[in-house]
């Protein structure tokens, strides 16, 4: 999938989108960077129309940063991009390999402190 945006861009647009709106000190701060890397990375994407800025109602020197329909079109086609992607992968493993990949996955997840509820009691 072709798209006219960087790594950072697009780190960008994830986390403007999980969060709902956001400021720029919360993004800069989320991505490690400087406040002037992003008001160059946001005005990009302004630029392209995925995100929006307005002023914040109780601050009027803050802006808000949001997703507008075409960036989530964009993210929601990048998701089914990396579904469909993943389903293919996926269906050359043989049974074996995908207990492995699983056994794996739940590994990670426990590490990461991110098991389930119903894998903690089992």
């Amino acid at each position: 999938m072709e798209l006219d945006l960087t790594i950072s861009q697009l780190k960008c647009l994830f986390f403007i989108d999980a969060q709902g709106s956001t400021n720029f000190r919360n993004l800069a701060k989320a991505l490690g960077v400087t406040p002037p890397d992003i008001t160059r990375l946001v005005d990009r994407l302004v630029e392209q129309g995925l995100v929006s800025r307005r002023e914040h109602p109780d601050d009027r020197r803050m802006q808000l940063l949001q997703v507008t329909d075409k960036g989530h079109s964009l993210l929601s086609k990048l998701r089914e991009y990396r579904t469909t992607v993943l389903q293919r992968i996926l269906t050359n493993l043989s049974d074996g390999d995908l207990l492995t990949v699983a056994r794996g996955l739940r590994a990670l997840l426990k590490a990461a402190g991110m098991e389930s509820e119903q894998e903690r009691t089992a």
